[in-house]
């Protein structure tokens, strides 16, 4: 992966972008220093060693990254509100609307207009969606139940589906729980790393590395 290309597209933090800078820096110091002492000292070896890690650390990062963007742009099949064609189309956008959920915002290639999906994008609003059409059901029972079969098998349906979200919405959270603090160790690993190297830049000297890097 080229981290270069990826400097000033905003995937990287303000401390990501320091420790890439410091890296660059590292490497290119001891390639002069390996050409006016015309080779390599032992030495040397640790040390770009320990400029790689620092360097897959952050390639790392990108890859993930990189991942959460391709999903959100993920073409979801979706009903153009005037032409009413149903197709697979990327989302453009997302913004919230007139229920502060955050949809999905598409442009329909057929009739030229840009149009918010009418569901969230996201589990958080969409379990919000679910329980506030629940509560419509439910304030409603009277004239659904007097409504025609169609409606009634409709509000059946969305019912049933209901259990079967909570259950996956559940699984993500306690997955999202897990990675949050999987990055907040990985941002305390960047923050110690760049420390590191930026002492080693101003007293032009090698300690011991963060046991995080060992």
């Amino acid at each position: 992966m080229n981290l270069s290309q990826y400097q000033t597209e905003g995937y990287l933090t303000e401390a990501e972008k320091e420790l890439f800078e410091l890296i660059l820096y590292h490497r290119q110091h001891y390639e002069n220093i390996k050409i006016l002492q015309g080779g390599s000292h032992p030495d040397d070896i640790t040390i770009m060693k320990i400029l790689d890690q620092g360097k897959a650390l952050l390639a790392d990062i990108l890859e993930q990254r990189k991942n959460k963007v391709i999903a959100k742009q993920k073409p979801m099949l979706t009903n153009c509100p005037q032409c009413n064609i149903k197709k697979e189309r990327k989302p453009i956008w997302e913004e919230k609307n007139e229920n502060d959920y955050m949809c999905n915002k598409y442009k329909c290639d057929e009739c030229k207009i840009e149009y918010l999906d009418t569901t969230p994008n996201n589990g958080k609003d969409q379990l919000a969606w679910y329980h506030d059409h629940l509560a419509l059901f439910e304030k409603n029972k009277k004239e659904i139940a007097n409504a025609p079969a169609q409606i009634k098998e409709d509000v059946a349906e969305f019912k049933n589906r209901y259990p079967q979200f909570k259950k996956a919405y559940d699984e993500e959270e306690k997955a999202l729980e897990i990675l949050t603090q999987a990055e907040q160790k990985r941002d305390k690993t960047v923050a110690e790393f760049r420390d590191y190297l930026l002492t080693a830049k101003i007293k032009n000297q090698w300690g011991n590395p963060p046991a995080a890097i060992n």
